[in-house]
């Protein structure tokens, strides 16, 4: 038997079952559907994308948004804010025709004025028949701290500094702050015995 045949008798049907193998598991279909979802994040002004909450100082400008998979799918979503128990801020989103890719965001411009804690939800509305969760992110706002800038303290040494061996080392130290209500303590590291 010729090494044709014998590659051909062999190897062609295992080539042939693998192929069928194959092509019976292709990928899921990316825009079926039931692949739409909704996320709630939060965008930084300096850039950072946060998915879970925010904790942040008041009268700073940051960025909710509604992360869309497939934006095709979604007629409407309710976008509010809530504070306290109360609804403070409440309008209807529509998203604008089919999504440039296969995820979108859909973002909206935030400052508050007030501390305490706020949670955004996004409420979607689709056609699909089936009922998509809202999804809602929480943001604590507290007062900015106001620092007063920190000074050095001020060290000095009076009397010999320069001992022979036996010597009784005695040292005067004054310690000033400029800062008011801040203890002042002094250490000795690597006195000799």
């Amino acid at each position: 038997m010729s090494f044709f045949n014998r590659f051909t008798t062999v190897l062609l049907p295992l080539m042939f079952t693998a192929v069928i193998f194959y092509c019976g598991n292709l990928p899921e279909n990316p825009t079926d559907p039931s692949k739409t979802a909704i996320s709630a994040v939060i965008k930084t002004t300096d850039g950072k994308i946060l998915t879970n909450s925010l904790a942040d100082t008041v009268n700073k400008k940051f960025f909710v948004g509604a992360a869309l998979r497939l934006i095709e799918n979604f007629d409407s979503i309710q976008f509010s804010i809530s504070f306290k128990n109360d609804t403070i801020f409440d309008t209807m989103l529509i998203p604008s025709g089919i999504g440039t890719s296969y995820n979108d965001t859909l973002w909206i411009e935030q400052t508050f004025f007030s501390p305490g804690i706020y949670y955004a939800t996004f409420k979607p509305y689709t056609s699909l028949g089936t009922n998509l969760s809202p999804a809602t992110i929480d943001i604590l706002m507290v007062e900015a701290d106001v620092m007063p800038e920190n000074h050095k303290p001020s060290i000095s040494v009076s009397g010999d500094t320069i001992f022979k061996p036996g010597d009784t080392c005695v040292l005067s130290i004054t310690k000033t702050d400029p800062d008011t209500k801040q203890l002042l303590t002094t250490s000795v590291k690597g006195k000799p015995e």
